[in-house]
């Protein structure tokens, strides 16, 4: 039976419905009946049809109320937002602010919980935790550590690049002197073969001349000899070389002038055979001089080496120290993606409004004095993981609609019974426990392993007291007994005696 209400009421029931009380609450608010509250609802739907939305509200008192919801609807449409996800964005803002974060921390912490969907999260966040353990380390240690690394690989690599270039142009540099020292040593090799060869052609000149010398000299001597002997007899060369002719005892009279020119000749062969030992003492000095180069070229050559060797060794170790914070790197890429992500989350939010100079004020503002906490970070971090995907949020799911959700510990159930009310649906039999959001973070194995340990804890549990039949020797061999079976477990509790299978079978046993 619909019952006739005044003209406020309406109002306050139209505001109610806007409000968006369901219509239980709203009959029991006004102290009217269901029917009622659809009967109105219904006529301010049919009006509102008649002549408009914005007209049938002034008419009815609640144009505030349905002009909010029509910039609330604006809104929700420019930002691409349906009212479940409207609904689901207030209810982690109140869980947030329930857990007393910072209003400008609430973008950041929904791209983490986003980031918890991908599977390679937990690997890093578990790769994170044994790097911490094992270098005894916090996370802002690591995450410094690995800026100060990753900042000083341009460093390296400008290093490296330097060296190289250094080593290139020692090369090269090498491989000059090296082209100018063959070609020193063509050079003197060609130098050598040239005085070789005028020393062999000025030895084989000085020979015949000295041959012929000799014969002139042998002449000489002859006609001295002749002259002294013709002295004795008080002749001379005149009157001998016309004895001679008027006798016709020879067909060559002696020729003076050939012996004198013999005999200048002998002294210009003395002095080219000075002149080729000079150009021998020339040659021998610019040969040593070659040496001397060659010397200076070889050590050269060697430092140079010595230099390579050097610049090779610390190329080496630049090299196992670049490989090194590669292999650093590779290590923490999960965690410097994460971080990555937790600085991109910082860029794209709306409240950062100037420059990465906010980021570093705000990081700074972390660190000043005066903020104290009584757990460390890691405890922190653990604490919030289990307490919002843990103990605080329980999933729900909704078999008349298919609708799944997420409802605090604290939430007040609608009615009283055991389960919650389907945000969409507003069934509440339907509404069953569900774990889809556990599954979306774990996998079905570790799921089947978490479950299993489970089940294993209490057996567990009452195996521990005869943890203590580990720790009791053998009574032969004194040894521990380790391999216990169901049989021998049984042949001890009747009195058999504590000992090994093979001891038993043993003279002693």
């Amino acid at each position: 039976m619909t019952v006739k209400i005044s003209q406020q009421k309406v109002s306050r029931l139209l505001k109610y419905y806007f409000a968006g009380m369901t219509q239980p609450v709203i009959a029991q608010k006004l102290g009217i009946d269901q029917s009622s509250v659809s009967l109105y609802a219904k006529r301010f739907s049919e009006r509102a049809a008649m002549i408009g939305l914005l007209a049938a509200a002034k008419e009815y008192n609640v144009y505030k109320e349905v002009r909010e919801l029509r910039n609330l609807s604006v809104e929700l449409q420019q930002l691409n937002l349906t009212s479940e996800d409207a609904r689901d964005g207030v209810r982690i803002i109140k869980d947030f602010n329930r857990l007393r974060v910072p209003r400008d921390q609430h973008t950041e912490l929904i791209q983490v919980c986003k980031k918890v969907t991908n599977p390679g999260f937990i690997d890093a966040s578990m790769t994170l935790i044994r790097i911490e353990v094992k270098e005894k380390i916090s996370y802002e240690e690591a995450v410094t550590k690995y800026n100060k690394i990753v900042s000083q690989l341009p460093l390296k690599q400008s290093e490296l690049t330097r060296t190289q270039t250094q080593l290139n142009s020692l090369n090269r540099s090498v491989a000059n002197k090296n082209e100018e020292l063959q070609n020193i040593n063509a050079q003197a090799r060609q130098s050598r073969k040239y005085a070789e060869a005028n020393r062999e052609t000025l030895e084989r000149n000085y020979e015949a001349r000295r041959q012929q010398l000799r014969v002139k000299l042998q002449e000489v001597e002859d006609v001295a000899q002749v002259k002294a002997e013709l002295s004795k007899d008080n002749l001379d060369i005149a009157i001998m070389v016309k004895l001679v002719k008027e006798y016709g005892h020879g067909t060559q009279p002696v020729n003076g002038i050939v012996i004198r020119r013999a005999i200048e000749g002998h002294h210009s062969l003395e002095k080219s055979k000075e002149a080729i030992n000079n150009e021998v003492s020339l040659q021998n000095k610019k040969n040593a001089q070659l040496q001397k180069l060659n010397s200076e070229l070889k050590s050269d050559n060697a430092r140079s080496i010595a230099s390579i060797k050097v610049v090779n060794n610390s190329l080496d170790e630049k090299r196992l120290e670049y490989s090194q914070l590669t292999l650093t790197v590779m290590e923490h890429s999960h965690q410097y993606d994460l971080f990555k992500g937790f600085l991109a989350m910082i860029g794209s939010s709306p409240l950062v409004t100037s420059s990465i100079k906010t980021l570093i004020a705000s990081l700074k503002e972390l660190i000043r004095p005066g903020w104290y906490s009584s757990k460390s970070n890691g405890e922190l971090r653990d604490l919030f993981i289990h307490r919002v995907f843990g103990d605080y949020l329980q999933s729900f799911r909704c078999d008349h609609c298919g609708s799944r959700f997420m409802v605090s510990e604290g939430t007040n159930k609608i009615y009283f019974s055991s389960s919650y009310n389907c945000p969409k649906c507003h069934w509440t039999n339907w509404v069953k426990p569900d774990d889809s959001f556990l599954k979306a973070l774990v996998s079905e194995r570790k799921l089947e392993n978490i479950h299993y340990t489970e089940l294993l804890v209490p057996q567990n549990e009452i195996l521990r007291p005869f943890k203590v039949l580990l720790t009791i020797p053998c009574e032969i061999c004194g040894k521990l007994i380790t391999d216990w079976t169901e049989d021998k477990a049984k042949r001890i509790a009747m009195g058999m005696g504590w000992g090994h299978e093979e001891c038993w079978k043993t003279l002693l046993g």
